[in-house]
């Protein structure tokens, strides 16, 4: 009986040996995720009446994962499995651009993807992404093509290059160099907008404007003067009308405006002789109604 007691005893030992798990060598990923950053100097592009909405971000395919990446040489890149983005690597490029210019616009009309455009939206963003990681050279590269919209019509494209220094060698400061990046990107998109003629209108105030026995190049002459006067543009911004035909609209008007804004004095313009309104990255365009 004892022998048969301690061949159990021994069964047992060698079932419980067998299931003892082994350590593992799982390493829980650390997330990580852009931040906004903006530089002091960028802090001067108040436009608080202005709205805007920045797209979905287009993403070469390397970029479009959920592991950080780095580039070790031009044809070779390298994952980083145990650093991941805390979102979709497009969406965050989208949320922090869209903080940036908030702030340096110092406005709270704005969306990011995956939102949707406000309504009445006077600008739309969009960034199309050719590179943005970390180089071999402990520097980052972003370049990227950027297009502004207003009113779905294209207003202004340029493309943006820039090589960034990573001030440290840790994942974090890599993070934060790309966040930076992103800060330098949106400063270029807010002086872009900034120069409009529509932002323009959107800033200049002009309470109380009176036109007396006024015609429509009249009351725009003095638009485009109010617009010299004030504009922070080095480019030449004009108001002009097209195709407009004098004997089928008032030809002299006196008016009054409350408003507080060239924008609703454009508009009030626009109403009284009958014109639609549109704007390019230089122009204020008046065209009669037919």
């Amino acid at each position: 009986m004892m022998k048969y007691s301690l061949l159990y005893v021994i069964l047992a030992l060698f079932v419980l040996q067998s299931c003892v798990i082994p350590e593992s060598n799982h390493v829980e990923p650390e997330y990580h995720l852009l931040t906004k950053s903006i530089a002091d100097e960028n802090k001067s592009r108040a436009l608080p009446m202005v709205s805007f909405h920045i797209r979905e971000v287009s993403l070469p395919p390397y970029l479009d994962d959920n592991r950080l990446v780095r580039r070790t040489d031009n044809s070779t890149i390298k994952y980083l499995e145990n650093h991941r983005w805390g979102e979709p690597f497009g969406e965050g490029i989208s949320r922090v651009v869209g903080l940036n210019l908030a702030e340096m616009f110092s406005t709270l009309l704005y969306s990011s993807y995956p939102q949707r455009p406000k309504i009445g939206c006077h600008y739309e963003i969009g960034i199309s992404l050719e590179r943005f990681e970390v180089t071999g050279s402990d520097n980052i590269i972003i370049s990227a093509i950027v297009d502004i919209f207003h009113k779905s019509k294209p207003v202004s494209n340029f493309y943006f290059n820039r090589s960034i220094w990573i001030e440290g060698k840790s994942v974090h400061d890599e993070t934060q160099a790309l966040s930076f990046a992103l800060s330098m990107i949106s400063a270029e998109v807010a002086k872009t907008i900034h120069s409009f003629p529509l932002s323009q209108a959107l800033r200049i105030r002009c309470k109380d404007l009176s036109f007396k026995e006024q015609n429509l190049e009249q009351s725009l002459a003095i638009v485009e003067d109010l617009l010299t006067d004030h504009s922070s543009s080095t480019e030449q911004l004009s108001v002009h009308f097209k195709n407009f035909d004098g004997s089928t609209n008032p030809n002299v008007l006196s008016f009054e405006t409350n408003s507080e804004f060239l924008i609703d004095v454009i508009n009030t313009i626009g109403d009284k002789f009958g014109a639609t309104v549109s704007f390019t990255a230089t122009d204020i365009i008046f065209t009669p109604v037919r």
